[in-house]
């Protein structure tokens, strides 16, 4: 079976629509590639024996400390949906759900009507439509959570259909220098053969779906 990853690579140009929110998000100034990698670090260190982890305990541990990190850091800037899902709120009119994405950068979704009206623009604000957006993670292999390959900030639409991608390590580096507020992480003693990548320059729609997936 074909790698989905090999299928689609992420465009070498950008849209008009990809500039403007990629200027929405450096205007922030928040670093959301850095958060992912201090909530994977957070992650493996849970102290949750093996045997006694669930099919989705990993995925649940990693939104979980996803939430957690940008709700100590950043707490003005997360907000509640009316289905009390948490999300970052890019601005008045734009929001971002944090999600583990697919080799085709589509996030983990369970196909709800709410979620399609997401995916579809067809969320309003008063008469303002919401832009909703995502940022996700991927790992190398789907069941493998040693190493994040690389965070992304996309935009979908019709469930599936990836509008554009960002990759969040090159918008990062055209923050300059944005520092992320302190925020303490107990030593973690990792096997030799586990890499976390070192942070980066700088600095609710979705949360858990049915199942316990980011």
């Amino acid at each position: 079976m074909a790698n989905l990853g090999s299928l689609f690579e992420i465009p070498k140009w950008s849209s008009e629509r990809q500039q403007q929110m990629e200027k929405i998000y450096l205007m922030k100034g928040i670093d959301l590639e850095s958060i992912f990698y201090i909530a994977h670090e957070k992650t493996l260190s849970n102290p949750t024996p093996v045997t006694h982890r669930g099919k989705s305990f990993m995925s649940q541990t990693m939104n979980g400390n996803l939430i957690g990190t940008m709700k100590e850091m950043y707490p003005d800037h997360m907000e509640k949906d009316v289905h009390g899902r948490d999300f970052f709120s890019l601005d008045a009119q734009t929001r971002v759900y944090f999600k583990k994405l697919d080799n085709a950068y589509c996030p983990r979704n369970i196909p709800t009507n709410h979620v399609r009206q997401l995916n579809s623009g067809e969320l309003l604000l008063g008469d303002t439509p919401i832009t909703v957006l995502y940022a996700g993670f991927r790992l190398e292999n789907d069941n493998i959570w040693d190493n994040i390959t690389g965070c992304y900030l996309t935009e979908l639409r019709d469930m599936h259909k990836v509008l554009w991608v960002s990759d969040l390590s090159d918008l990062a580096s055209q923050m300059g220098g944005t520092t992320l507020p302190t925020v303490p992480v107990m030593p973690v003693n990792l096997p030799d053969d586990i890499i976390v990548k070192p942070k980066v320059r700088g600095t609710g729609e979705l949360g858990n779906t049915a199942d316990g997936a980011v």
